[in-house]
């Protein structure tokens, strides 16, 4: 009995080289949100909080501030995406993208915390957050880019 076209592409994406290329599209576009959350984040450093400015200035931070904001909540989604992923291409680097997401959340609810309680010290930890996702996020594409096409 042959299958459709349809079931055996779909058969094709769940397993092999396809799935690892997806893990590894995640991780880059992990890597992608990252880098729009730091140039983000540091427009609304340097321009003030929406309550620091008026005119253009308020403008232009509310709207860095509300992307930054909805990149986060894709880096999270993100990262459970790419953990499943990478826990059903390359198990051995499922470590790798668990701590990635655990940062990821730690980092989500710092940002939280930093503009719920105005402190200083929880942009700190968000800053430590993005160096640590963006390293292990690089670290799981380049390790997943090197691994062999049976994902060994």
């Amino acid at each position: 009995m042959q299958t459709a076209p349809s079931q055996s592409r779909e058969a094709e994406t769940k397993t092999g080289p396809n799935l690892k290329h997806s893990m590894l599209v995640r991780a880059m576009n992990q890597i992608r949100m990252l880098t729009a959350m730091f140039v983000l984040g540091m427009a609304v450093n340097l321009i003030g909080l929406p309550q620091e400015t008026t005119g253009p200035a308020r403008i232009a931070t509310l709207l860095f501030l509300a992307l930054h904001v909805l990149i986060a909540v894709g880096l999270v989604i993100g990262s459970v995406s790419t953990l499943r992923l990478t826990r059903n291409a390359a198990p051995q680097l499922g470590r790798l993208a668990g701590i990635g997401a655990a940062l990821i959340a730690a980092t989500f609810i710092a940002g939280v915390l930093a503009l719920w309680l105005k402190n200083d010290w929880w942009s700190y930890a968000m800053a430590l957050g993005f160096i640590g996702s963006f390293l292990l996020y690089g670290s799981l594409y380049v390790q997943g880019n090197s691994l062999g096409s049976d994902g060994r």
